[in-house]
């Protein structure tokens, strides 16, 4: 995989605190994609893949609390891409771990 991207939708100004049910909605536009690996996390998600497929569908992301009614959204995105070598979020999470002490 090219491209290792962590994205974050916020919802501003909703009737309640908890926004699971918007991450919910983003995450499910992405989870079954056959073209990226993605991972939920308690603060964001990390897409894995070719980059213009993976801004496409953070795009699609961005949108989806508009349509449940919200009135601003705020996507943050960061964007981790190589062109020496292919990196899966897996292999970048292992080489961490590889060099911390025991």
């Amino acid at each position: 995989m090219a491209a290792v991207v962590e994205v974050k939708v916020v919802p501003m100004g909703t009737i309640v605190p908890s926004i699971s049910s918007y991450v919910k909605a983003c995450y499910n536009l992405v989870k079954d994609d056959p073209e990226v690996d993605s991972e939920l996390t308690p603060t964001s998600t990390i897409l894995a893949g070719d980059l213009d497929h993976i801004l496409n569908l953070v795009r699609a992301m961005h949108r989806v609390p508009f349509g449940h009614g919200v009135d601003r959204v705020l996507t943050q995105i960061t964007i981790d891409e190589r062109t020496d070598k292919d990196h899966s979020i897996d292999e970048m999470v292992a080489a961490v771990f590889e060099d911390l002490p025991d």
